[in-house]
């Protein structure tokens, strides 16, 4: 049998059997009873003898530990001796109440096993083994998303701390790891990983922009031995702009003054850009944080006022003008090349000459003034393979009038919509007038929209963008003059909003602009495009040019208008010639352009609202 060491005589052999120094008895306290006789009983006149059994009081199955370890057994039977193994090593003998306090300082780090041995004359039972897993080692944080000073992070983005080892639960407490914003509390939740080495923060609500988040994390982070976290000497703070930089191409300075480019979304809300480079107008496809190509669409030269429609099946159609714009051409993406829809036609070359369209039923529509007549709106369908007239071309109120900036709007249910505006050659303003497809032909919607009841206002209006609301209602984005404020000498201009109510051109709010201030606000305000998000919010998009060009967006709450967004904090001051599409979620996303350092190459830059 073998023997049992005293915990006097283990002092002499720790060092060649069992590294273990540091190991105490513990005494038992005058409320413990005294092991030696449990269950003890007389066989001749009493119950049965108890059986010989032993149990784990403490640790548990499983502990991690970086100081002393109460070990305690439970043994039943009236045992002879009682014994601790500590990795197979020599045992350290017990009595009752078979409690031992092990200090781990004093062995090395790593897994070590232990088991409580009872024997009685012949018999011997042991415990189950329990494990414990000494660690003094403090953990580290080994990443953080986002990263600390990022200055272009998405409010959506994950934000997550990963540790070089696993983490305490209950030691993740919104005491411990704080989310800020301008250095206050957020609420938020945290949830650890299942494997304990990473924490993630999610705010209860979607955080304001543009700010400054932070995160606090203390030494109260502890791992499973209670090791306290070592904190990082950086700071953990990032920027979220109101608008956000996503993606930028390079483009090329061979056209005059910047090349044309148009863009739409895909399903998954990335951006697919139609672009000049050169001669050629090519198409790129933002995918996996690069750009890749989707092959060239034409070669040719004066291109300009490109369009990019795309169904949800995936099929891309590109409208684009040729020649100082008295072309049209249109295209469709066939497998990897693109083919033309019909011949060049030859338009109007207006400033803004087309309008073209297109409805998840694959209905395809173009609004345009052909060059011998362009005194008339026309609207064509595609059919497959060639285009048809939709009505009688439409007609300005005087011969002399052009149909410029025609915006039109095709509806699945039929409910089409155009708007343009009444202008003389070369001209940008007059009267701006809607119509709407009844099945058989256009119908005049009421008399000219822009028609301001401020007395002394010039009454001109341009630049109309018409959207039917969830409801089919068209409803008209456009510029318009705004009453002078005191001490002004110039003219300045707005968005106006006006929607149809069955009878006449009612206007929503008041007018828009980014900067009202007298002192500063500029006369130059362009491209205003509407835009309605699933539920049937209207969102405006706009430009100024004030000391800084800046493209603003604004949406209506039911009885205003509130500042969505604008690209004042975007690095580089973006162009009036923007476009602007809604994700699958409903934010907006800006195309945009800038000029470069030297050799001055533009840029396209895609930017989408941080929401």
């Amino acid at each position: 049998m073998k023997r049992l060491l005293s915990p006097a005589l283990l002092l002499l052999v720790t060092s060649a059997c069992l590294s273990i120094p540091g190991v105490e008895q513990v005494e038992p306290d005058s409320g413990s009873p005294d092991g030696g006789d449990v269950g003890a009983g007389n066989p001749d006149s009493g119950p049965p003898v108890e059986a010989l059994a032993a149990r784990f009081v403490s640790p548990e199955a499983v502990t991690h530990a970086r100081g002393t370890v109460l070990i305690q057994a439970e043994v039943r039977g009236a045992p002879s001796a009682v014994e601790l193994l500590i990795d197979e090593g020599a045992g350290v003998l017990l009595s009752a109440p078979y409690a031992f306090e092990w200090d781990t300082t004093q062995v090395p780090e790593g897994t070590h096993r232990i088991k409580v041995r009872a024997t009685k004359g012949a018999q011997v039972v042991e415990t189950e083994e329990r494990t414990v897993f000494v660690d003094r080692t403090a953990p580290t944080v080994m990443a953080r998303t986002p990263a600390p000073q990022a200055k272009n992070v998405s409010v959506r983005e994950a934000i997550t701390l990963s540790f070089s080892e696993r983490i305490a639960e209950q030691s993740v407490t919104p005491e411990t790891l704080k989310l800020l914003v301008n250095q206050g509390p957020q609420e938020a939740t945290r949830t650890l990983s299942s494997d304990g080495m990473t924490v993630t923060i999610s705010p209860k609500a979607t955080l304001s922009v543009p700010n400054v988040a932070s995160v606090e994390a203390t030494s109260g982070i502890t791992d499973l031995a209670g090791n306290a976290l070592v904190l990082p000497q950086e700071v953990w703070s990032w920027e979220l702009p109101a608008m956000r930089v996503e993606a930028t191409i390079d483009l090329s300075r061979q056209f005059a003054p910047f090349p044309p480019a148009a863009f739409v979304l895909d399903d998954l809300s990335n951006p697919i850009l139609a672009h000049a480079t050169n001669y050629d107008f090519a198409v790129s496809h933002w995918s996996n944080s690069t750009w890749n190509s989707l092959g060239k669409v034409l070669s040719a030269s004066f291109l300009a006022n490109p369009s990019i429609k795309r169904l949800h099946d995936g099929t891309l159609f590109i409208a684009i003008t040729q020649s100082q714009r008295q072309f049209l051409s249109l295209y469709r993406r066939v497998g990897a090349v693109w083919f033309p829809l019909e011949s060049d036609r030859p338009i109007s070359p207006e400033y803004s000459p087309y309008s073209l369209s297109v409805t998840q039923n694959k209905l395809l529509g173009i609004a345009f003034s052909a060059a011998d007549a362009p005194g008339r709106l026309e609207i064509r369908q595609w059919n497959g393979s060639t285009s048809a007239p939709m009505g009688a071309p439409i007609e300005m109120t005087d011969p002399q009038l052009r149909a410029g900036s025609p915006s039109l709007h095709l509806d699945d249910n039929g409910k089409h919509v155009v708007a343009w505006t009444e202008v003389s050659s070369g001209g940008t303003f007059g009267n701006i007038r809607a119509r709407q497809w009844n099945g058989t032909e256009w119908i005049a919607l009421g008399d000219k929209i822009n028609n301001l009841p401020t007395p002394g206002l010039p009454k001109e209006g341009g630049s109309p963008s018409v959207q039917l609301d969830a409801e089919g209602i068209p409803t008209v984005a456009w510029i318009g003059a705004i009453p002078r404020i005191k001490f002004e000498t110039s003219q300045h201009y707005g968005i106006y909003v006006h929607k149809w109510n069955g009878f006449f051109w009612e206007q929503q709010g008041e007018y828009l602009r980014c900067d009202n201030d007298p002192m500063s606000r500029s006369t130059n305000v362009k491209n205003p495009t509407l835009r309605f998000t699933k539920n049937g919010r209207a969102i405006v998009a706009w430009s100024e040019a004030t000391s800084i060009p800046i493209i603003c967006l604004s949406f209506w709450d039911g009885t205003r208008w509130a500042r969505l967004s604008d690209t004042s904090a975007i690095p580089h001051p973006l162009r009036h010639d923007f476009q602007i599409e809604l994700d699958d979620q409903d934010r907006p996303v800006i195309a945009g352009f800038f000029e470069g350092p030297p050799p001055y190459n533009t840029f396209s830059v895609i930017a989408r609202v941080n929401q």
